[in-house]
């Protein structure tokens, strides 16, 4: 016996509010309501597993398209200019070939969810893979309201799914290689602000720091560039100029890395 779909009524009917309000709240229209009410529709949406949009309800019922969008969040440049995006990418591409599926990449590079949302409407894709999308863009709020099936990569946000690596282990490891090797004094140069692998890998260096020596790293040790490689490059030159006592570099991530060599 097939299951019932979830209807607008039945979500409204649970948190206690009008099919208005709920259709505003997931379109993100309409007027001003409580954090409260918000959340309650879009986690009720969520565990209801609640499709808002007509045609994504009639793709489930009778056909599937077996295509996956990719958003690329950062731009299209990131296929270009990014290696960890494009290895990110061919798994993502070896994957959904094994299980007969397409996938389309969708250049955002703005982050507007309301030009996303219009895009996914239509039905073209069953799902959407969000990498790194920033933490105050409107396309990680639409993608926790419930409306679409997204998976982020490279981030990690509450509530939800979210593929990463092991931010904290890595950049604890980092700083274990260079302590064993004598080195004391290690700038860090890091790119994407706000971001929250960002914020993780520059507080596990610190921390990793602190428990070395017994203090606080020197804030100024810290170089934190804007989005993309070429913080790398401005880091390196930064710090060789502010720290020429420092004795190693502590980098983002390899692109960064890269960067950095041609800073020296």
């Amino acid at each position: 016996m097939r299951q019932r779909e979830t209807t607008i009524q039945d979500v409204a009917g649970a948190v206690g509010v009008s099919t208005a309000t709920v259709s505003n709240i997931l379109r993100g229209t309409g007027g001003t309501y409580a954090a409260s009410t918000v959340e309650a529709v879009r986690s009720t949406a969520r565990r209801l597993r609640y499709v808002p949009n007509a045609a994504a309800r009639s793709l489930s019922r009778r056909q599937r398209t077996h295509m996956i969008g990719v958003v690329l969040t950062a731009g299209r440049q990131v296929l270009t200019r990014n290696a960890y995006f494009v290895q990110l990418l061919d798994g993502v591409l070896s994957a959904a070939m094994d299980r007969h599926y397409q996938v389309a990449l969708i250049s955002d590079a703005k982050e507007n969810p309301n030009e996303l949302h219009g895009y996914l409407r239509n039905g073209f894709v069953e799902g959407v893979l969000l990498f790194t999308p920033t933490p105050d863009s409107g396309v990680v709020e639409w993608a926790g309201s419930g409306s679409f099936p997204v998976v982020v990569a490279g981030s990690v946000y509450e509530g939800l799914a979210c593929v990463d690596v092991d931010n904290e282990a890595a950049i604890r490891d980092a700083v274990g290689h260079l302590l064993e090797r004598g080195h004391r004094r290690i700038g860090y140069i890091a790119s994407y602000p706000g971001s929250p692998f960002t914020i993780t890998r520059l507080r596990t260096y610190r921390e990793a720091m602190r428990a070395a020596l017994g203090t606080d790293p020197d804030p100024s040790w810290v170089f934190e560039g804007r989005h993309g490689t070429e913080a790398g490059a401005e880091g390196a030159a930064f710090l060789r100029r502010a720290h020429p006592d420092l004795t190693a570099y502590l980098c983002a991530n390899d692109a960064v890395a890269l960067s950095a060599l041609r800073g020296l």
